[in-house]
């Protein structure tokens, strides 16, 4: 895996792409790491039938589990032996934004390789965050630097906004006139 190549291509707030796709000091990502003991697990052919994989998390483990369901679902799309069954279904809670990759999501979602179920409470603020990254914020408070950033890469605005992936089920307090919770999918 080549991390420029992939923090190009697509934004990935850098945190929780440096926890989970960056190497440690023996060159081997948690990805990698948690993968290795998927294929343990998987290779059986009979488990390959019978079970399915869910990742779920609550806030920075809820983002991490999204992004590890993305890049397990986008590697089964080159991996036509791939040991892992599809869908991978990510279940997070009161996670935040992970990266601007919406629509590359969406596509694995409408290849049946991924299902996404993000719960979150109506006045939580973590799910709100992070609208956009440092780069962004920088790129605001100076011209300059908007300029340089805009040089560097015309697309740099769509990557560095951040948006929530898969089906949300917001839940409220009770309330008379509201329901308790409410369902949609991002727009």
């Amino acid at each position: 895996q080549n991390s420029d190549k992939e923090k190009s291509t697509i934004g990935i707030h850098h945190g929780f792409f440096d926890y989970l796709l960056n190497k440690d000091k023996d060159g081997i990502t948690k990805y990698d790491e948690i993968v290795k003991h998927l294929l343990d697990v998987f290779k059986d052919p009979e488990i390959q039938k019978t079970h399915k994989l869910y990742v779920t998390g609550h806030s920075l483990g809820g983002a991490l589990a999204i992004l590890f369901s993305f890049y397990v679902a986008a590697a089964s799309l080159q991996d036509d032996e791939s040991l892992i069954p599809t869908p991978i279904s990510c279940i997070s809670i009161a996670s935040p934004k992970v990266g601007s990759f919406r629509s590359s999501f969406e596509q694995l979602e409408r290849l049946g390789k991924l299902r996404h179920l993000r719960l979150y409470n109506e006045n939580d603020p973590v799910p709100m965050m992070p609208q956009t990254s440092g780069k962004m914020i920088w790129a605001y408070m100076s011209p300059v630097s908007y300029l340089a950033f805009k040089v560097m890469d015309n697309q740099f605005e769509s990557k560095e906004t951040y948006q929530h992936t898969g089906i949300s089920l917001k839940l409220r307090k009770q309330n008379k006139e509201e329901e308790l919770f409410e369902i949609t999918y991002p727009k």
